[in-house]
């Protein structure tokens, strides 16, 4: 069996932080959700959303899942 190579991006987990974090923002600014009520649902506090956001922290993907659920958006939306 023959294998066909394919190019792929790979990101580094800095820049998939950041992307990811651009990508909730964007989400939830278009949904008009504050940065509070998001870490209300979530049970965490408003600092550590600014912190996913800003790509200051790796995310858990439980939390992005919970995130999407929230934002009512599907997964995909939130990943690069």
């Amino acid at each position: 069996m023959k294998y066909k190579l394919i190019t792929v991006k790979v990101i580094d987990r800095i820049n998939l932080n950041k992307e990811i974090g651009k990508l909730i923002r964007k989400e939830r600014e278009r949904k008009k959700i504050t940065q509070t009520f998001l870490a209300q649902q979530l049970g965490i506090t408003r600092a550590a959303v600014s912190n996913f956001e800003a790509g200051n922290h790796n995310i858990m993907v439980y939390n992005i899942y919970n995130i999407s659920l929230i934002l009512k958006v599907p997964l995909k939306k939130l990943l690069p």
